[in-house]
């Protein structure tokens, strides 16, 4: 039995725990990915890995991102549009950027701070200063992701091909949540690198 046969396997068996351990994982290899790039680029002020950062990811993507996806794909968009139509794919595209996008970004940057230990006000904070850098990245890539996923996809497997390209986005959140200012400091610090590194 090859990879695919398992997770095919485990999705037939036990379909919303499988979605979970698959966005766990994946929440948890963008962090790794993230704070790689971030010691690389000099970005961290630190070379030590940050376990509790990684856990935190992984805790998100298995106990947030995968429970709302779950739903939002196999429930909610084929109560919206069950017919297979031009129409049915802008409603689903509409629905899925203009309104379950930016409540899920709001929520996910409220709840990873919570899950720091961060607070409220922190998460007010946040979102005031990454909310929309953030939901402009977001625009370019998903729209045309989830045009193929709703198009093409097989909805047991929209999931996982939200996840897996997750795995580069969760990556950028990572950044955002951890790094990002908002006053252009991190790009100054990469431009410095950059120009060292040419001279």
């Amino acid at each position: 039995m090859n990879l695919l046969q398992r997770y095919n396997y485990a999705l037939n068996k036990r379909p919303f725990l499988t979605k979970m351990a698959t966005s766990g994982t994946l929440g948890a290899v963008g962090d790794l990915l993230c704070q790689y790039l971030e010691k690389k680029y000099q970005i961290s002020q630190t070379n030590e890995w940050n376990v509790k950062r990684t856990f935190n990811f992984a805790a998100m993507g298995a106990f947030f991102s995968a429970p709302i996806l779950h739903f939002h794909f196999t429930k909610l968009l084929p109560f919206i549009a069950p017919k297979k139509s031009s129409m049915a794919l802008s409603k689903k595209l509409i629905v899925d950027q203009l309104i379950v996008s930016p409540i899920f970004m709001a929520g996910w940057f409220t709840t990873i701070n919570l899950l720091d230990g961060n607070g409220l006000n922190r998460s007010y904070e946040d979102l005031k200063i990454k909310f929309i850098p953030t939901m402009t990245a977001h625009w370019k890539v998903w729209p045309a992701v989830n045009f193929v996923n709703f198009l093409f996809i097989p909805i047991q497997y929209q999931v996982l091909f939200a996840n897996m390209v997750s795995l580069f986005f969760n990556s950028y959140l990572s950044y955002m949540h951890n790094s990002y200012k908002g006053d252009g400091s991190v790009n100054i610090q990469l431009k410095k690198k950059t120009l060292s590194q040419t001279v």
